[in-house]
């Protein structure tokens, strides 16, 4: 069994994967978490050794030294971090600065173009907003970068006049029907 590990700019998520298996989150946890490394420490403490710990991170140094020392501690593993590269499994990074393309990018063109085997338009809305086209080749042929839903209204509440907080209170799960919210 691996620890696989999603540290993105707002959560960190992880799940136990094992082959044949179905890929479900365990557990996540918001970053900005004072007590981020003891909060890893005790959501792992009852996840069995792992082989590996296998880590894709967009989050900076500070968490990812939170994750090192969790899997230190617990299974005395040191995790795997992933890096966009320019050639990765099958799929040609064509990144003008290869390691510059968020590794989260990669990992879900490499997995949507594997799925279906050819070209392949990502959309994934998080923090950020990525719409990434890959070609029945396998190469990255470019992509796009927006602010996600909260950044976006943080913005548009910043540089209007008459929007003041368009943040929903609860899940986002419809389209927006008035403009003093735009979100719902």
């Amino acid at each position: 069994m691996m620890l696989l590990v999603d540290a993105g700019n707002s959560f960190v998520k992880w799940l136990p994967a094992s082959p044949g298996q179905p890929l479900t989150v365990q557990g996540r946890c918001s970053i900005e978490r004072n007590d981020l490394p003891q909060h890893l420490l005790s959501a792992w403490r009852d996840i069995p050794c792992p082989e590996k710990v296998v880590v894709a991170s967009v989050a900076g140094n500070q968490l990812a030294d939170a994750i090192r020392d969790a899997a230190d501690q617990l299974w005395q593993l040191q995790p795997e971090f992933i890096n966009s590269q320019r050639s990765f499994h099958g799929l040609v990074n064509d990144y003008a600065e290869p390691g510059r393309l968020g590794v989260d990018r990669l990992l879900g063109m490499l997995a949507a173009y594997r799925e279906l085997g050819g070209p392949v338009l990502v959309i994934d809305c998080g923090s950020a907003v990525t719409v990434d086209l890959v070609g029945a080749d396998g190469i990255f042929l470019g992509g796009v970068i927006l602010p996600g839903i909260t950044l976006a209204c943080q913005s548009l509440a910043a540089g209007t006049a008459n929007i003041d907080n368009c943040l929903p209170d609860g899940e986002i799960d419809t389209l927006a029907k008035t403009t003093a919210c735009l979100l719902y």
